[in-house]
C-alpha cells in the first residue's frame, strides 16, 4: 500500500478502425396483437370521444315541432318551463319571433306534447273593447310603440297587475330589463318590462291591481316607465283599447 495505488490489468480485445459490428435483429410483432392494436385505435377511441363530447354538451331536453297557431307562452305552459328559459335556449330576441314547423329545444322536458289546448285568434284591427276589465298597470304620460304602449312614471311607483292571473315568468329578458308576463288563463297575457325590481316569482297567483314589481328604467330606456302589453296568444292588442279612458 504505502501510497502507492495499485493498477488492475486486464486483457481487451483488439478492434481494428472500420471494423463494423452486426447488431441482434429487433423482434416482430406478432400479426393478431397489429392487428388489435389497430382496430382499437381506428374504431374504438373515436366512438369513445365522441360519445364523451356529446354527454359533456347536450344538455337534458327534447325538440318540440310548432304548429300553426301555437305561441312560446303556450307551450311553455304545457311543459311547466319558464318562457325566459324558452328564449334564452333558443336565442329568441322576443316571444313572439316562432315559425310553424321549426323546432324549439324545450330545457328539461323528458317526452313531446302534441297540442296546448284551444287557441283563440283575434282580428288584426284594433277597436275598442267593451266589457273588458283590465286595468292600468301604472299612471302617467303614454308613448304608442309597436306592440304595446309605454308609460311614463316616477322611478320606484308600484307596478300593479291589470288582472289577476298567475305569474308565467318573471326574470331578466335582453332589451326589457326586469320583466314579468301574466297568464290570465283565458287566452290573455300581459307583460310589465323595464322594472327596477320585480317583486312576484313564477307561479305565484296574482289578484287584479296587486303590486308585481317597482318601476324602474332597466333594459333599454332611457326614464323610468313601465312597457307594457296585452296578448291574446301570439297577438299583440292594443292596449288603448282595453284599458279605460
Amino acid at each position: 500500500m504505502g501510497g502507492h495505488s495499485s493498477v488492475v490489468e486486464c486483457d481487451l480485445p483488439k478492434v481494428d478502425i472500420g471494423v463494423r459490428f452486426p447488431l441482434p435483429a429487433p423482434k416482430m410483432v406478432s400479426v393478431p396483437i397489429l392487428i388489435i392494436f389497430l382496430f382499437f385505435f381506428l374504431f374504438v377511441t373515436p366512438q369513445v370521444s365522441a360519445q364523451s363530447s356529446c354527454e359533456v354538451y347536450s344538455p337534458p331536453g327534447i325538440f318540440h315541432r310548432i304548429k300553426s297557431g301555437q305561441t312560446l307562452w303556450g307551450i311553455a305552459r304545457i311543459y311547466g318551463v319558464d318562457i325566459l328559459d324558452l328564449m334564452k335556449f333558443n336565442r329568441l330576441k322576443g316571444p313572439s319571433l316562432i315559425y310553424a314547423d321549426r323546432y324549439l329545444f324545450i330545457p328539461g322536458a323528458k317526452k313531446s306534447v302534441k297540442s296546448e289546448g284551444k287557441r283563440v285568434y283575434t282580428s288584426k284591427r284594433y277597436k275598442r273593447v267593451k266589457g273588458s276589465s283590465f286595468m292600468w298597470p301604472v299612471r302617467g304620460n303614454v308613448r304608442s310603440l309597436r306592440h304595446g304602449i309605454e308609460i311614463a312614471c316616477r322611478k320606484f311607483s308600484p307596478v300593479k297587475a291589470a288582472e289577476k292571473g298567475v305569474i308565467a315568468s318573471a326574470g331578466i329578458l335582453r332589451g326589457y330589463g326586469n320583466i314579468v308576463i301574466i297568464d290570465h288563463l283565458n287566452g290573455y297575457y300581459t307583460i310589465y318590462a323595464h322594472n327596477e325590481r320585480n317583486i312576484s316569482s313564477r307561479g305565484e297567483e296574482i289578484e287584479k291591481g296587486q303590486q308585481i314589481a317597482i318601476a324602474g328604467s332597466t333594459g333599454r330606456t332611457e326614464q323610468p316607465c313601465v312597457y307594457f302589453e296585452i296578448r291574446k296568444g301570439a297577438k299583440a292588442l292594443n292596449p288603448l283599447a282595453y284599458l279605460p279612458r
